[in-house]
């Protein structure tokens, strides 16, 4: 079709108008909005709004319910304000593994037929008519907008490719990339506790906490605006993509060693790309190293298990803690009903059936660490703790040893003691 012209039509007094008189003063105005809106900076066409059952085409049946989008010549197609959908679109019948599903926007409908309600005779409207097709091509149509790909699964089910997202004006009414936002704005509370570590290591190495604080600054912020996109709030994807990208590069400040990568352009046509990589880059990145726990290893001695010459930090830590390295992590081995006492008292705690220092398991793992595999943790009563009860371990204090008799279950398992610095 010819390029629209921003020039208005000429009006004079007395002229015969004819409906191309108005056509051109339509055409004049979307052309005027649309230029008006490209020099706003973010690409002003792509689906704003897409309501449809292609998440999980059932029968590979894909119906479109609501469809707002703005062509590259700034026409604006709605369904169903001012367009409706012609017929659904059978994806089998395509006979092809991966389909591209498009939405073209072909001649104006007179308006013969029927709609649903009945609009009022005496105001007759226009209404585009919409075809789902497989076809990128069109001959005759205003334009297109492509919908997406889907891919033949297992089963002969037909499932949307979000990686291949088309051109979007929004993030929060299209079924595009939600999914892996949300996935990211999970991990973002992950990368806190992780956080938290690292800020802990660097105060022990009297090391600055800026490159940790500055990197948690910028999770937060990237975390109120996921949230934001999460209730509602419009944004052009442009507006996440570019703080997604800032973000991949603010977490290089947690690793100076490492060049920071270049992360691609912005692509509008083909958002998906440019976002996987960028999510994909900043997944591997909040996988932060894990620090080297400090450790001292039960060593078997007559039947027992010995940690000995603990450093002065272990003995003053403020929480102490027993590691079963597990072989695999349905193996069973718990330290309940085992008796912990330092190698000089632990013949005398026995005996007497003396409760020795006392543990407790921890459900989860108290701290970052680079154990690997399957480990349990049972956390020591060292006093150190308000209401702790503490008097056993002073005689570890003193002999700097702890040891205990393991049972028979914990053959095969590797078991250490660690601590966390104050």
């Amino acid at each position: 079709m010819p390029a629209p012209t921003l020039a208005r039509p000429t009006w004079r007094l007395g002229q015969v108008l004819l409906p191309e008189h108005f056509l051109g003063l339509e055409s004049a105005l979307a052309a005027e909005a649309a230029l008006r809106a490209s020099l706003l900076g973010a690409p002003a066409y792509g689906v704003a709004r897409l309501e449809w059952n292609g998440d999980s085409p059932p029968n590979g049946v894909v119906w479109v319910t609501g469809l707002t989008a703005v062509l590259p010549d700034g026409a604006l197609v709605d369904v169903p304000g001012n367009a409706r959908v012609r017929a659904p679109l059978d994806l089998k019948e395509a006979a092809q593994r991966e389909i591209e599903v498009f939405a073209h926007v072909v001649d104006d409908d007179a308006g013969e037929a029927s709609m649903d309600p009945p609009l009022p005779p005496d105001v007759p409207r226009t209404f585009h008519v919409v075809d789902l097709s497989t076809d990128p091509t069109r001959t005759g149509g205003r334009g297109r907008v492509a919908l997406g790909r889907f891919a033949l699964a297992k089963g002969g089910a037909f499932r949307l490719d979000e990686a291949s997202a088309p051109a979007l004006l929004r993030l929060d009414t299209t079924p595009y990339l939600g999914r892996a936002l949300g996935q990211l704005r999970g991990e973002l509370g992950g990368l806190e506790s992780a956080l938290d570590e690292l800020a802990i290591e660097a105060l022990g190495r009297g090391e600055s906490l800026g490159p940790v604080q500055r990197v948690r600054l910028e999770a937060r912020k990237l975390a109120a605006l996921l949230d934001d996109l999460e209730r509602g709030v419009p944004m052009h994807p442009y507006a996440v993509y570019s703080a997604l990208r800032a973000f991949s590069l603010d977490l290089y400040l947690l690793d100076e060693r490492a060049a920071p990568w270049r992360p691609p352009a912005y692509d509008h046509d083909a958002p998906g790309r440019c976002f996987g990589a960028v999510l994909t880059h900043v997944a591997g990145r909040m996988q932060l190293p894990r620090p080297a726990a400090p450790v001292a290893a039960f060593v078997s001695d007559g039947g027992r298990l010995v940690a000995a010459d603990l450093p002065a930090e272990a003995l003053s830590a403020p929480e102490v803690y027993v590691a079963v390295l597990k072989a695999r992590a349905a193996d069973v081995a718990p330290l309940e009903g085992a008796r912990l006492a330092s190698p000089g008292r632990l013949r005398l705690v026995r005996e007497h059936a003396l409760r020795g220092v006392r543990i407790a398991p921890v459900p989860a793992a108290p701290f970052r660490h680079g154990f690997g595999g399957a480990v349990d943790f049972y956390r020591l009563s060292t006093g150190a703790a308000p209401g702790e009860e503490g008097g056993e371990w002073t005689h570890v204090v003193r002999e700097r040893a702890i040891a205990f008799h393991p049972p028979p279950h914990l053959e095969g398992h590797r078991v250490v003691l660690c601590w966390r610095r104050p």
